[in-house]
């Protein structure tokens, strides 16, 4: 049990300063200022209180900035094993001024708001807005038995913009332009929790992402899933897997699971049939995704088809590969790049999810 025998009577916090910085984004800073906590009679099983007061400064760089001040007072009871039997509570969230890709938070306004019982989850989750404007949430409620490990959850956001994305990637850097991204999941719970079930949706419209000059084309892109993990067989069901994303009214990305995949690591052994699963790349950009991907790709066009056949319950996944690189630019000593067409093929085998190998691999330019 993770919280078993423990029981504190003070935890006080008064007037503290937490830092938190990256190795590999040294401008980036998380910052805790004047942070005032007080818990007391901290024990599983017994209602208690958590109160909060503080500033939080966030930097993703010399020019984009923004702090914030958290206030408010959660009243909750943990089980053992660390899961919530109830938590009840609201911090509001007062944003100051702004500058660079976070100045859109401006003196924006949120809460965060728990109202979890025994037997339901209420409307809980994360709003922000300024005024009457909505800047977007992320709200989770339904009916939810903590003690049984058994429920049914919603899980909703609205159009998440420009604030909310860039506050989220402050350590990151990144900047989602004009980005509007939306999802619907539910998740079912079911014997004791040993089985979880989730479908949903993503969508996103004007996908774009800027850091410094380089900006991704604005991409549409729609997703659908449902799964269900099986804890006590020790497998993965995928019932539905299907994405596109397009640009200038031309699909790039298609992913379709023709039919329910399982992947089984335990000694069950369901006998699903073979399903496959098929990606298609068309004339993707690299060099203008490199700053989404944060690595150096080089300049030119990728398509592919890759044919993926999924067998033994997951142990085995065979996938065959044919495409090719339009305008791939290689660097040469003389400064001047060679620039070429390449054409690939090859197929892949991942053995019980642990042997990568790869056969038969061509290319020619």
């Amino acid at each position: 049990m993770a919280l078993e025998g423990v029981s504190i009577n003070t935890i006080q916090l008064s007037d503290c300063a937490v830092r938190f910085r990256w190795e590999e984004r040294p401008d980036a800073l998380v910052a805790f200022r004047g942070l005032n906590l007080d818990c007391n009679d901290f024990r599983p099983g017994t209602d208690c209180s958590v109160t909060l007061d503080s500033s939080l400064d966030l930097v993703s760089d010399e020019s984009a900035a923004i702090s914030l001040q958290a206030k408010g007072t959660i009243d909750f009871n943990l089980k053992e094993t660390g899961l919530p039997k109830m938590a009840d509570g609201l911090l509001a969230l007062s944003f100051g001024a702004g500058s660079g890709r976070l100045d859109e938070l401006s003196e924006a306004q949120g809460e965060m708001k728990l109202a979890i019982q025994p037997e339901e989850v209420g409307d809980s989750g994360l709003r922000l807005f300024r005024g009457n404007e909505d800047l977007g949430s992320i709200m989770v409620n339904g009916p939810f038995d903590s003690n049984r490990m058994e429920g049914r959850l919603s899980i909703k956001t609205t159009p998440l913009k420009r604030p909310i994305l860039n506050l989220v990637a402050t350590v990151s850097g990144l900047d989602f332009g004009g980005t509007t991204l939306s999802s619907d999941m539910t998740v079912d719970w079911a014997f004791g929790g040993s089985m979880v079930s989730a479908r949903g949706k993503i969508e996103a419209s004007n996908l774009e992402v800027l850091k410094g000059e380089a900006r991704t084309p604005k991409t549409a892109f729609f997703g659908e899933y449902a799964f269900q993990y099986n804890q006590d067989d020790g497998s993965l069901l995928f019932q539905k897997c299907q994405f596109q994303a397009s640009s200038g009214g031309v699909d790039w990305l298609t992913g379709n699971l023709g039919s329910p995949v399982i992947l089984s690591w335990g000694d069950a052994r369901p006998g699903i049939k073979e399903p496959d699963f098929d990606l298609r790349v068309k004339d993707f950009d690299m060099k203008a995704w490199a700053s989404f991907f944060q690595i150096e790709l080089p300049p030119g066009a990728l398509s592919f088809d890759a044919a993926t056949s999924i067998q033994r319950d997951g142990r085995l996944i065979i996938s065959k590969v044919h495409g090719d690189f339009k305008g791939l630019e290689f660097p040469t000593p003389i400064g001047r790049p060679v620039v070429t067409d390449l054409e690939f093929e090859f197929a892949a085998r991942l053995e019980e999810m642990k042997r990568l190998s790869v056969v038969d691999a061509t290319y020619h330019c």
